[in-house]
């Protein structure tokens, strides 16, 4: 390598990028720097680190000023949650079920989908995860489904019984199965009977 101190020095700044969240955009600038280097196994090197810690798109990446103070995470349960946008008739359906990677099912991770027909137990189609209670977009949907979107960014902090219980009031369907509600004691209490029981309602 021509210079070794240079480039242990880019090395390291690219590390503080990556744990920053500014992994997309470090990878653009090495783009750049690679077509004016003569030294491609250094950039092959990088690229590959890069593209590896790109597995989730962050929200809200970390200030590298103002480190983010630890926040205790609520455990979302596997359920329908309705979140209100604007207004009650601004609203995005989601359903929240376990990663389909079963390690990470283990340490508690989610996956994330919104309603996008009329069937509310199918109609679902999944775009982003739930890790260590923050929301991340899938990297393929960046930019996209703004409302829902914002929907998944604010279940992560919502009032869950509340989000639960609207789901069932507009629905008329059990936030946990999805199946029809036929009598009012159990829309009004966002359970079927059998549901009820299993989480000792």
């Amino acid at each position: 390598m021509e210079n070794s101190a240079v480039y242990g020095e880019i090395w390291a700044n690219m590390q503080t990028f990556v744990s920053c969240g500014k992994a997309v955009e470090t990878l653009a600038l090495v783009g750049e720097l690679t077509r004016e280097s003569p030294d491609a196994n250094f950039w092959a090197a990088v690229r590959e680190y890069l593209i590896g810690a790109i597995e989730y798109t962050p929200e809200t990446p970390v200030a590298q000023s103002a480190p983010a103070k630890p926040v205790s995470a609520q455990t979302i349960p596997n359920e329908y949650y309705t979140i209100e946008l604007t207004g009650p008739d601004d609203y995005v359906t989601l359903r929240v079920a376990d990663h389909f990677d079963e390690q990470k099912a283990a340490k508690g991770d989610k996956m994330v989908g919104y309603l996008a027909g009329p069937d509310n137990t199918t109609d679902y189609v999944n775009f982003g995860f739930i890790v260590g209670g923050r929301f991340f977009i899938w990297k393929k949907n960046a930019g996209l489904f703004p409302r829902q979107h914002e929907a998944a960014q604010k279940l992560v902090t919502a009032n869950l019984e509340d989000a639960g219980m609207l789901y069932a009031l507009k629905s008329s369907r059990c936030r946990r199965c999805g199946r029809v509600l036929t009598v009012d004691a159990s829309k009004h209490r966002g359970y079927g009977p059998d549901c009820a029981t299993m989480i000792g309602g």
